[in-house]
């Protein structure tokens, strides 16, 4: 008769190699049932991390800014096209604004997920 011994993570790092080759003939490794945790809980920030996000931030300011500063620009030439009379240069100023402030947004989002997280 064979024996199955379910054994949690927990146990798992706590034997050495011996027991486990002694019993791998009897044991099925499962998924500890409670879910316990390996490894660190709250990771920590490498030195100097700080001054990166700082850096980041500026950044991501600044994209905005242009972002703003261009969707600005492309409504007062939109404007100034209907009082002129234009042949309509204006929209794909509008149109790149649109899109590229898209852009920023996803990839603001995806680089939250994926250092938040």
């Amino acid at each position: 008769m064979i024996v199955h011994t379910y054994l949690t993570a927990q146990d798992v790092l706590s034997t050495n190699s011996h027991q486990i080759a002694h019993h791998a003939g009897d044991t099925v490794l499962a998924a500890d049932p409670g879910g316990g945790n390996i490894g660190p809980a709250n990771p920590e920030a490498p030195p100097g991390s700080g001054k990166f996000q700082t850096l980041m931030n500026w950044f991501f300011w600044g994209v905005v800014a242009t972002a703003g500063c261009a969707g600005l620009y492309a409504a007062v030439s939109l404007g100034w096209e209907k009082r002129q009379g234009g042949g309509g240069e204006a929209q794909p100023h509008l149109v790149k604004v649109l899109v590229s402030s898209v852009l920023i947004g996803v990839v603001v989002t995806i680089v939250n997920t994926l250092a938040l997280t």
